[in-house]
Order: structure tokens, then C-alpha cells, then sequence
């Protein structure tokens, strides 16, 4: 198996975010959460990389729901 290494920096990389930003909104945008993020798409992005280049970015909690 072939090991890829310092791939955290592509990863934080601006274009990858912008990326994943667009694949995680496709067939999406008419959702008020993916409007309201696209409004300041770049500020918010930048947000999120230096969260993660600090090491400080967390994710949500889940939500946890019992289906019968």
C-alpha cells in the first residue's frame, strides 16, 4: 500500500476548500444554512482554514434520535 504524506496542507488549502465547500452544497442551495454561508463564502472559509492551521476547529455535537 502506497503512503502519502504531508497531505494537511492540501487539505487547508483555499481551492480544496472551495472544493469541498461545493460538492458538500450541490443540490443544496436553496437550504437557508447553505445560503446563509455562501453570503460570506470567502470570510467564512478563511475562518475555517486558520481553525484548522491552529488545530482549533471543532465540530458541532451530534444529534442523537432513536429511529423505530
Amino acid at each position: 500500500m502506497k503512503r502519502f504524506g504531508n497531505l494537511y496542507s492540501r487539505i487547508v488549502d483555499y481551492n480544496n476548500l472551495l472544493a469541498a465547500y461545493e460538492m458538500a452544497s450541490k443540490g443544496k442551495h436553496n437550504r437557508g444554512e447553505v445560503m446563509d454561508f455562501a453570503t460570506n463564502i470567502e470570510a467564512n472559509l478563511l475562518a475555517i482554514q486558520r481553525e484548522l492551521i491552529e488545530h482549533t476547529y471543532r465540530t458541532s455535537d451530534y444529534d442523537i434520535f432513536i429511529k423505530y
